[in-house]
């Protein structure tokens, strides 16, 4: 799935590289060989269960950032094709992304939902413990804001419990994009945070879970899928 081009405008200004593509890579050389180099130190660490995303936050943003909201998108389109009338017929979306990190999951369900007719508000709340973060989502969501009225994001801090979570409010999605394997260090993922999650949702609400291509947290998500 192709990256919005909205998305793409922001993601090069934020790394301070607006005019980036093939004609004018070159002058930018120096920067995108630093990124190079990052996202090998991200891959190694994250191989090792090491976070290290603080050390080296231009080159997660660049590479998590866009891949997180494609990665969403996907999933929610296969939603729209294959269960249509859970995303149908509604014209206020309230989503809610535990774990957010730096609010691509939101994003990538704001892009796709918005693709859809009559809709007249979206009410989205993200909630992580990174304030590091949290600052990279809320100039994200500040400028989407800008160009969308009908958009309007908030963000909390909190750090999750990973035996239940709890919030007060019902949503139309509840959103976990590779968060659990942060959240969840247990061998399996306890079924209280699951039904936690699904008491935070409308009756007619999806939860849509995104982990990380890796056999450990695939294993999980088969145990989670065979238990529900």
């Amino acid at each position: 799935m192709k990256l919005p081009h909205d998305a793409s405008i922001k993601i090069l200004q934020n790394l301070e590289m607006p005019d980036l593509d093939n004609d004018t890579r070159a002058a930018h050389t120096k920067k995108l060989q630093v990124l190079r180099r990052q996202l090998k130190h991200l891959a190694s660490d994250f191989a090792r269960h090491f976070p290290s995303e603080h050390r080296y936050s231009d080159a997660y943003f660049a590479y998590n950032f866009p891949m997180n909201i494609a990665r969403t998108m996907v999933v929610m389109q296969e939603v729209l094709q294959y269960y249509p009338e859970l995303l149908m017929g509604r014209n206020c979306w309230c989503v809610l992304d535990i774990g957010c990190g730096d609010g691509a999951g939101l994003l990538g369900a704001y892009y796709l939902l918005r693709s859809l007719s009559d809709i007249q508000e979206f009410n989205f709340l993200g909630v992580d413990h990174s304030l590091t973060m949290l600052k990279q989502a809320r100039a994200m969501a500040r400028w989407h804001e800008e160009q969308d009225p009908r958009l309007h994001i908030r963000f909390r801090v909190r750090k999750i419990d990973q035996n239940c979570f709890r919030i007060g409010h019902k949503y139309d999605i509840v959103l976990c994009v590779n968060s659990l394997a942060e959240i969840v260090r247990k061998e399996t993922i306890p079924f209280g945070f699951i039904n936690s999650i699904v008491d935070s949702l409308v009756e007619d609400g999806l939860i849509i879970i995104i982990e990380p291509a890796l056999k450990k947290y695939a294993q999980r998500l088969m145990k989670l899928r065979d238990t529900l």
